[in-house]
């Protein structure tokens, strides 16, 4: 059996969690090596990042300490460690932000193509000139 953890609500698999190793992939917790790594902290965050290759994507996060400066430095590390950072569909007040930022929005299309049932996009924002973005089907 498969364990679970509950994020904002949302159960994920524990088989799902990033793993250590620069190649894993998965949902990255606050207090975990990555989230420790990258200072995604309890006493900073609640939610959870999501690494898919070379991007992490931010994802369900709040800051429990608004206006100072914590999503910035999050960023930040998460850059420094040479990973690529996305945010999909941002609250008014993220949007702020990124906007003030300078980053880009994209529209990402989900699906396997315009006659799948399933099409849809998603707002995706990253930093200016990004060529690829991360693949966001589920």
């Amino acid at each position: 059996m498969t364990s679970t953890v509950l994020i904002g609500g949302l159960k994920f698999r524990r088989k799902d969690e990033c793993g250590n190793g620069r190649d894993s992939d998965g949902y990255i917790l606050p207090d975990t090596p990555w989230g420790k790594e990258f200072g995604f902290t309890s006493d900073k965050f609640e939610g959870y990042l999501w690494k898919q290759g070379h991007w992490i994507i931010i994802s369900q996060i709040k800051s429990l300490d608004p206006g100072r400066g914590n999503f910035k430095r999050l960023v930040r590390s998460i850059k420094d460690f040479v990973f690529d950072v996305a945010v999909p569909t941002p609250l008014a007040q993220m949007e702020a932000v990124l906007t003030k930022w300078g980053w880009q929005q994209h529209w990402v299309a989900l699906g396997f193509n315009k006659g799948d049932p399933r099409f849809m996009s998603i707002e995706l924002w990253t930093e200016p000139g990004k060529k690829t973005l991360p693949n966001m089907n589920p």
